[in-house]
């Protein structure tokens, strides 16, 4: 019965308290948040104006926890640049134009094409899902156009030294 006596009494319900509420601060500031790949405040602007620019859109609710970590992911200067259409009103129903646009859930993310994700997303899968350069992903611009080698046909059919020659003039 010892330990009854250590565990108990005021001192030790303080520091339970005080430890559970560390825990708790801890674990909520490393919760389930999107990834943010470690970027800059410029590197997320220049991805939040690429993804307006692409015509992506979020849609999302003031009182939604995975909306506050989406935009916590960008920061609130990078934040600015998204297009953000709320989906509340004050009393929590939906806003017609979100019951027009068919949102079902927060948050939504819409792409230019019509294609859509739901729930709190990596800022890379945003980049890769509007074709935006972020970090080390670059979109693909398309192939690069061969070097030709010496002897190999020009595509008018001159050998390659014709064609240097014609560009040369």
């Amino acid at each position: 019965m010892k330990l009854k006596k250590i565990f108990s009494g005021p001192p030790m319900a303080i520091l339970f308290g005080l430890a559970l509420g560390a825990a708790l601060i801890i674990l909520a500031s490393t919760g389930n948040r999107a990834d943010d790949g470690g970027a800059s405040s410029e590197e997320k602007i220049a991805l939040a104006q690429c993804l307006t620019e692409k015509g992506t859109t979020f849609y999302g609710a003031f009182w939604c926890p995975h909306c506050a970590n989406q935009k916590a992911a960008f920061g609130k200067d990078a934040f600015e640049h998204v297009e953000y259409v709320e989906c509340s009103n004050p009393d929590r129903s939906m806003t017609a134009a979100c019951q027009n646009a068919g949102i079902e859930s927060y948050p939504t993310w819409e792409f230019a094409d019509g294609t859509r994700v739901t729930g709190e997303q990596s800022l890379l899968a945003l980049a890769q899902g509007s074709d935006c350069a972020y970090l080390d992903y670059t979109p693909e611009i398309g192939p690069a156009a061969p070097e030709m080698s010496e002897g190999e046909a020009a595509p008018s059919g001159e050998s390659s030294e014709e064609a240097t020659e014609e560009q040369d003039e």
